[in-house]
């Protein structure tokens, strides 16, 4: 009925702008043909109308060209924002949308997982809206959507907000990112282009394929007007493989090896030469599989007269990822043989030598599918002289299915010599002659777990925007709209284990079962580590299900859902926004901005279950129903000052919110009673269908000096309060005059980000000549991030924020050849926490530096050829236990990747 109504409604405009005086169909270039005829004034805020949807832009058309033209664009903008954008179609260096943003000032992307970063961090804040032409954008059945999955040749351009406006769809207070997308009218006629490229990984020793290809078309009818219609297609295929080492906790042991009792979490003396401080446990992670990305846009435009014009897009990504996390364990506090190396002055462990160490190795292998769907159709129309309107509708269906295998194995060696940390931060172990980690004799299954889940969203979504243009006082224009969205997130899931028998199989017994890792599984940093070992078929696992679960499970079919796992929501959101845009000539300088108001309103209606034991000690699962509603005001102001042309300044104040995530929201809630004599206290965990938006209070003040040609120096000083800061947090509660230790979500901190963010782009007018190809922009972001709880007050750093971050890119370009070498570097950061043993809790990353490269010649006016690598240096990464010499953890290995492709463009 949704759906029906709206179409009905996009129809009827559609039929009523038939009627509309012929005027330009285009909104920038009708505004400024409009207000060009109404003298300077007019002209003036014909600007505005223009800087308010542009955007600061790098290009990748011409690299000199397309950065200066970036400056331009930036100085015409009221906004903080930044872009990329490729005018020209396979032009971008970088392989998806995080890739290309990691050079954005003030952006950081997370850590490498599976060949990629596939995260965004805006000032240091992770909670981002992610827009798809102006649209919210999810996957399945979260708030979320997964950047990675757009490619590079996908993209006309991407637009980083650092700050928010009342016509801009509210979610994120970490920013807006929003992904354009090619339509027809972009080009002036015929476009084709066609992308191909081969990527070598030199850890997963494969060549992989990356092709698009676009084809757009526009003609025009005297009597129907101007039609459009573009075709993009896309599919890249990558072979990953990552390489982990990691380092065990630290717990306290006498000489003998005995282990000997402590508190979790407390860091034990490192001189009390009583006790010695050992891990208890060494390995690894050799991941490997191989990801498929297709995607496809389809955009038909038309504009019937000069009034009006019309959209219908359709836009899919799929993801398909078939792999496996082979683990490696092995136990480093056995029996020893000799004893213990300490680093010097402690009492901390640093070489030890066991007899009969256990060692265990699992198979987590994993199937993954994705698919996400938008469907929308609008338009826009020139009422008269003074009034515009856009509206549209669309539909979003993300569906999400994963499988989940994992099988440990497990065997005994004769010894192990380990040194914890060489020096290098990375930890060794070899074995003696007696062990033999690739043979199938004598290994045995583990536990077993069968895990499943699936989840799906979809979003039905109403706007419409209304531009009013009509000087009031300092207002040159009015802007209003409305939205109406309804969004339904569903999941479900299960995972079962073995029972403890499964532990008394041969696993050799069971035909196709066993295989072997890759080979050749080095740490990167000199040290000696086993380069293969035996693990269970992630193929076998993955493809034989049913023979497992009869094998080492009491289940002969598939299982049943997990109840506590379900949740079922319905959220409808509301949203009234009024926008004034501001102009004014103080002397000689000029004034201009934007004051609005966001008011949204949404109800939401949760359902799930809550699970208690019953008198027998049953598990029962009771249905649970919750409907909440809120409201928001959010303001916004953003100010710029011209002093002169070349010397602005601009300021910044807005609120924004982001909602919590819809697990969060999951009102299940399942206990464990006590067991009387031994656990006096049951447990608990559950979402939080009571949590409330978290709320940021956000300020910018910046400078721009545009001294040249091409070449510009900015700043920012940026500083967000975030208020009703989401956090897990574990609590006492009396249910049925039982008491239990319950975890959840809760509304239950505060925090503030501050920083600084600098800029230069250069390109020297006066080199002499061959030398004048070279241009540099590099940029630099300091944030100091911490949340504080509201119940002690006590503050903590934000996880996955560095302090410091900084790229810089050199690029040449002369004649057919152009080239850019590029880097990224952040300075260490929080990961998270550890309370298990007896060393500091902080897990501390390492900083991190990564070098890119590109390099193209153009063949002919339409033939590119183009040779592109990622991580030349082969850097990886490490992190540690607040000492980076005593307590070292991980070790990661990442890919360097080499491109030889080509660009084929009429």
């Amino acid at each position: 009925m949704f759906k029906r109504s709206m179409l009905s409604a996009s129809i009827a405009l559609i039929l009523a702008s038939h009627a509309l005086p012929s005027w330009a169909a285009d909104k920038d270039t009708s505004t400024k043909s409009q207000t060009a005829q109404k003298g300077k004034k007019a002209a003036k805020n014909a600007n505005k109308r223009q800087a308010t949807d542009d955007t600061e832009v790098i290009e990748v058309h011409g690299v000199r060209e397309s950065m200066s033209r970036a400056l331009e664009l930036k100085k015409d903008n009221v906004q903080l924002v930044d872009s990329i954008v490729s005018e020209d179609i396979g032009k971008l260096p970088d392989n998806n949308v995080v890739e290309a943003l990691q050079h954005v000032a003030g952006v950081q992307v997370g850590t490498r997982s599976e060949g990629e970063s596939s995260s965004v961090l805006i000032r240091g804040l992770g909670n981002v809206v992610t827009t798809i032409n102006g649209r919210d954008a999810f996957t399945a059945a979260s708030r979320s959507f997964s950047l990675a999955d757009i490619p590079a040749t996908m993209l006309a351009g991407v637009d980083v907000y650092k700050t928010a406006s009342a016509d801009m769809v509210e979610g994120g207070i970490g920013g807006v990112i929003n992904v354009r997308t090619h339509r027809p009218f972009d080009f002036q006629g015929k476009k084709f282009s066609f992308t191909g490229k081969g990527t070598y990984s030199d850890q997963s020793k494969y060549y992989d394929p990356n092709f698009s290809m676009l084809m757009s078309d526009r003609w025009s009818n005297d009597t129907l007007g101007d039609f459009g219609a573009l075709l993009n297609l896309s599919y890249v295929r990558t072979h990953y493989r990552d390489e982990t080492i990691w380092n065990g906790a630290v717990f306290p042991y006498s000489s003998d090896g005995t282990a000997l009792s402590y508190t979790a979490g407390e860091a034990l003396s490192t001189t009390d030469d009583s006790y010695s401080l050992l891990r208890d446990s060494i390995g690894a992670v050799d991941t490997y599989g191989v990801r498929d990305r297709p995607s496809a846009d389809l955009s038909l435009q038309w504009a019937p007269n000069d009034s009006a014009s019309y959209y219908l897009d359709a836009f899919y990504t799929g993801y398909n990822n078939r792999g496996n996390a082979s683990y490696f364990y092995t136990r480093t506090d056995a029996t020893p043989t000799a004893d213990y190396d300490y680093f010097p002055g402690t009492n901390v462990v640093s070489h030890a030598q066991t007899e009969d160490p256990f060692i265990l190795t699992s198979s987590q292998a994993s199937e993954n599918h994705t698919d996400n769907y938008q469907l929308a159709l609008g338009g826009k129309w020139v009422i008269n002289e003074k009034l515009d309107f856009a509206s549209e509708v669309d539909y979003q269906l993300s569906k999400y299915v994963a499988y989940s295998e994992i099988l440990d194995l497990y065997q005994t060696g004769d010894s192990s010599d380990v040194y914890f940390n060489d020096g290098s931060g990375t930890p060794s172990i070899t074995f003696g002659s007696g062990t033999d980690l690739t043979s199938y004799d004598n290994v045995y299954t583990g536990t077993y777990f069968d895990g499943r889940s699936k989840s799906r969203g979809t979003a039905k979504t109403w706007r419409g925007d209304f531009t009013y243009y009509q000087p009031l006082g300092i207002v040159e224009s009015w802007k209003f709209g409305a939205r109406y969205d309804i969004h339904d997130a569903i999941s479900d899931a299960y995972q079962v284990s073995s029972a403890d028998e499964a532990w008394q199989i041969q696993a050799d017994t069971i035909p196709g079962l066993l295989t072997l890792t890759p080979g050749g599984f080095t740490s990167g940093d000199n040290g000696s580590f086993p380069s293969q070992w035996v693990t269970a078929d992630p193929d076998f696992l993955l493809d034989n299900t049913g023979l497992l679960r009869s094998t080492l499970t009491s289940y002969t079919g598939e299982p049943d859902w997990d109840p506590t796992q379900h949740f079922d929501i319905n959220e409808k959101t509301a949203a009234l926004y009024g926008q004034a845009n501001l102009y004014t000539d103080i002397g000689s300088h000029s004034l201009d901005g934007v004051l609005g108001l966001r008011v949204v309103q949404t109800r939401s209606d949760l359902n799930g279950y809550e699970v208690e034991d019953d008198s027998d000690g049953n598990s029962v699962a009771t249905p649970s129903n919750i409907k909440n509603t809120d409201t928001n005001l959010l303001p916004n102001l953003q100010l710029r000052f011209k002093y002169t042309d070349d010397l602005q300044l601009r300021f910044n104040a807005s609120k924004t919110i982001t909602r919590p995530a819809f697990s969060d929201l999951n009102p299940a809630l399942t206990l464990t009673d006590p067991i009387e004599g031994e656990v006096p206290t049951g447990s608990g965990s559950g979402g939080n269908a009571n949590l409330k938006p978290m709320e940021s209070v956000n300020f910018d003040l910046g400078v721009g000096y545009y001294f040249g040609q091409g070449s510009a120096a900015y700043a920012t000083l940026f500083h967000r309060n975030v208020d009703d800061w989401i956090v897990t947090t574990t609590t006492n509660q009396t249910i049925n005059d039982i008491t239990y230790s319950v975890t959840r979500p809760e509304n239950a901190g505060k925090s503030r980000m501050q920083g600084l963010e600098l800029g230069l782009q250069y390109f020297p007018e006066h080199l002499p000549g061959w030398l004048q190809g070279f241009g540099i922009q590099t940029s630099y972001t300091y944030i100091d991030a911490y949340t504080r709880s509201a119940d002690t007050g006590e503050k903590d750093d934000m996880t996955n924020v560095s302090k410091n971050s900084a790229s810089a890119v050199l690029v040449y370009e002369r004649g057919d050849f152009s080239a850019r070498v590029s880097q990224t570097w952040r300075s260490k950061y929080l990961v998270g926490t550890n309370a298990t043993g007896s060393m500091p809790i902080d897990i501390i990353a390492k900083p991190q530096a990564f070098t890119d490269m590109s390099m193209s010649y153009k063949v002919t006016d339409g033939l590119t050829v183009t040779l592109d690598a990622t991580n030349i240096f082969g850097n990886g990464y490490k992190d540690y236990f607040e000492d980076d010499t005593l307590y070292n953890r991980d070790t990661r290995s990442y890919s360097t990747t080499y491109s030889l492709g080509f660009r084929y463009s009429m």
